[in-house]
């Protein structure tokens, strides 16, 4: 029994508040009994969990009674901890209990199950919230090979689905319109990109302000089925005006209203809530519009909400605005068709910006995110004391490898910026461009040998002296030598030359991999330009350095061209540069 009591010690030390919280219960009267009496296998189970910085919890017993750490903690919310602690997973998880209980059932007849971003509305925080999670629940078998309990670990996405979700509206909503559409049509087009996003605006109704002034006059609607919001054909703008929904006094104060104590949806349990938005151009006082848009009442109204339909709100006026322009444009008769096209032109090109700045700060986050998952996973295994000597070399060689990675990202972001704001300089001097080249090679060859990639130079070291910043002209060739090796095949080769044409030094290089789509040529030293993101995630990059390679070249006054036969077909870069004089 000594021995039993010692192990029943062990495992409930340390866990931080979760593991104080489970020494201070009295187990003995809980189904699970004194823990000294728990089989093994829990023990260890609850050890291994309190030790964990992931989020797990166990449920243990026929009852499921419900065990956790603190990583699991923030997820029961204020409602939930710390009753949940000891008590059976059908009464603290009472409102999903017919979702989750047969999968639990299921888990404990042997079958590990899994899924991804699963919706699981839980009253956490004192109302039903829709929550997000992606989950794994294994068996865990006792001593005699039977299933005594479940290990979930447990990972919540609410963020992210939440903001991939509303980016999505957000995108629809930039590239709804039509150069010619009416402002009635772009009413009707951002309803439809609102409609596919009933989770965060169940309903909505658009409307536009009258040519008068003093009224705004309903366009369109979504989700008003059974919904019971009050849809007005005509409100009146005086600021006075409250019902039924405040549009003018929305104008007045030119910011985000919320009405509340509206009609029940059918199966919600509490009066709901709607925001008024005014749609206002930029620079402008008056509206052009507002949409009223009913809030999810599973869902927290916090800044990134708000923020949310702000966003909506301001491509919704914009829409508007272009809609108003191009009608206003049609009804005058000394409106000039060049007009018209630079209208249209301007507006493309924002869409274009909109969709550029989306997908670059999504390959940014990914790209800034990835090493530093990096450092600070072996960091905070290091501090632990987790990892052993023998592993300490690979995990500071990795930590270094990815603050170098990290470094050279933020250096390209500081490089664009100088390049947009014309603040980059060259410290130009004589510079032997055959040595520059080979240092490349040199500084390229470990990574371009760990994938057998061959690489074949031929330098002509007698002609290629060239005035400008070795830096950067360091800087040029490694960037187009490791693109080549990025996108070359596993025991490919790339070729390298360098060569005096006429009174220039031509540099080429060319690979036999991934190529470049004929579509996508034109645009490969674009600023944040990528082709295929499939291919581009899967090698890494932030789409910089064809763009910043060729603002250096041509800052020493020469120029860079891409050629390519097509995907899977390699691609072929070629520099030329002034030679420089001598004496």
């Amino acid at each position: 029994m000594d021995s039993l009591i010692v192990a029943s010690d062990d495992c409930l030390r340390g866990g931080g508040e979760a593991g104080a919280l489970m020494r201070s219960i009295d187990w003995s009267s809980t189904p699970l009994g004194p823990v000294e009496l728990w089989p093994p296998s829990l023990r260890t189970i609850v050890a291994v969990m309190l030790s964990s910085r992931f989020a797990m919890r166990v449920l243990w017993g026929p009852e499921f009674i419900v065990l956790y750490n603190d990583a699991y903690r923030p997820i029961l919310g204020a409602t939930k901890h710390p009753a949940a602690m000891g008590s059976p997973a059908a009464s603290i998880f009472a409102e999903v209990w017919e979702l989750v209980g047969p999968v639990f059932q299921r888990v404990r007849r042997g079958d590990a199950v899994a899924f991804d971003d699963a919706l699981l509305p839980l009253d956490r925080n004192g109302y039903l919230e829709d929550c997000y999670f992606t989950v794994s629940y294994s068996p865990i078998r006792d001593e005699y090979g039977s299933v005594g309990g479940v290990l979930g670990v447990v990972h919540e996405t609410t963020d992210r689905v939440l903001a991939e979700r509303r980016l999505a509206t957000l995108r629809d909503l930039a590239g709804c319109s039509t150069p010619d559409a009416t402002p009635d049509e772009a009413c009707r087009q951002a309803s439809l990109a609102l409609e596919r996003n009933r989770a965060d605006v169940p309903s909505t109704l658009l409307y536009l302000v009258d040519d008068d002034g003093r009224s705004a006059r309903r366009v369109d609607t979504t989700g008003l089925d059974d919904d019971g919001l009050p849809a007005p054909s005509s409100v009146d703008l005086d600021p006075a005006a409250v019902a039924p929904w405040p549009l003018g006094r929305a104008a007045s104060a030119g910011r985000c209203l919320v009405v509340g104590d509206l009609p029940r949806r059918p199966g919600e349990l509490s009066a709901g809530s709607a925001a008024v938005l005014p749609l206002s151009r930029p620079g402008r006082a008056r509206a052009l519009g507002f949409l009223v848009a009913r809030l999810n009442p599973r869902l927290a109204f916090d800044d990134r909400y708000r923020g949310f339909l702000e966003l909506a709100g301001e491509r919704i006026a914009s829409t508007l605005a272009t809609a108003i322009a191009s009608q206003e444009e049609r009804s005058s008769a000394s409106a000039s068709a060049a007009l018209s096209a630079k209208l249209t032109q301007l507006e493309a090109a924002l869409e274009e910006a909109l969709l550029v700045k989306d997908e670059f700060l999504s390959t940014m986050n990914h790209e800034l995110r990835t090493p530093l998952n990096a450092i600070l996973g072996w960091t905070r295994m290091i501090r632990s004391g987790r990892v052993a000597v023998d592993q300490q070399k690979h995990a500071l060689e990795t930590i270094e490898r990815n603050a170098v990675a990290e470094t050279r990202l933020i250096e390209d972001l500081l490089d664009v910026s100088r390049m947009t704001s014309g603040s980059l300089r060259l410290d130009v001097a004589p510079v032997d461009l055959a040595e520059v080249v080979g240092a490349a090679v040199e500084a390229m060859r470990p990574s371009a040998e760990a994938r057998w990639i061959r690489l074949q130079v031929a330098l002509d070291p007698h002609a290629c002296a060239v005035l400008g910043d070795r830096e950067r002209l360091e800087q040029v060739v490694s960037s187009l030598l490791s693109n080549a090796v990025k996108f070359s095949h596993p025991e490919g080769r790339v070729e390298l030359s360098l060569e005096r044409a006429d009174r220039s030094a031509r540099l080429t290089v060319r690979d036999h991999g991934e190529g470049i789509a004929p579509g996508f040529l034109p645009f490969v030293f674009g600023h944040f330009r990528q082709g295929d993101q499939s291919i581009t995630r899967r090698h890494g990059g932030a789409g910089l350095g064809l763009a910043i390679a060729r603002h250096l070249v041509e800052l020493h006054g020469g120029a860079i061209t891409a050629e390519s036969e097509g995907e899977g077909r390699g691609a072929t870069f070629t520099v030329s540069l002034p030679l420089g004089r001598r004496g």
